[in-house]
């Protein structure tokens, strides 16, 4: 014999309880999954995007630094190699042309051989420095630009499940690092 539900103890609705409870986890559980997809998604889209302007930066870091003859200023060229300029000479000439990579690459090849002219001995390490510095813009501006979309990916949580406090603690040490690589660009 059946016994009444309320001598055993148990509600009229203990089976609809549980009916409630299944079907709000199926949902849970339904919702978590197209939360994942989209989130899956947004980051795919994000790498897809991040690609597509890095190679645009690239192609334009490539363009911009390339060697353009139009750009060659004969009368610096002239100067260059005269044989009387000084380190010091060259090293402003280099402010001159800051918008100008290929006579900057000139400067650069030119403060390479005075390195190398025993009367610059005392300026060797400075115009090898300087030398190496004007030769790798292009480099360093990318580097500068890899550097920038890391950190911007990190700022964003890129493939990060865990966004607590600490999360926001260890991005906000990293804000330097961020605001100079902008600079740099």
């Amino acid at each position: 014999m059946t016994k009444h539900p309320l001598l055993t103890g148990q509600s009229f609705f203990s089976g609809e309880r549980a009916a409630r409870i299944a079907s709000t986890k199926a949902n849970y559980l339904y919702a978590e999954n197209i939360f994942k997809n989209a989130s899956r998604n947004i980051w795919d889209d994000y790498e897809n995007t991040v690609s597509k302007i890095t190679e645009e930066f690239n192609e334009a870091a490539a363009s911009y630094y390339s060697v353009k003859p139009e750009l060659v200023d004969d009368n610096a060229l002239s100067l260059l190699n005269s044989g009387i300029m000084t380190p010091e000479d060259v090293f402003r000439m280099s402010d001159k042309y800051a918008n100008n990579p290929t006579m900057r690459r000139l400067i650069a090849d030119h403060a390479g051989k005075m390195a190398d002219d025993t009367k610059f001995e005392g300026s060797r390490a400075s115009l090898l420095s300087f030398s190496a510095k004007l030769a790798h813009e292009k480099d360093d501006i990318i580097k500068s630009w890899d550097s920038l979309v890391a950190t911007a990916s990190c700022y964003a949580g890129y493939k990060r499940t865990n966004y607590g406090p600490d999360y926001v603690i260890s991005m906000n040490q990293h804000w330097d690092e961020v605001s100079e690589n902008i600079n740099n660009l």
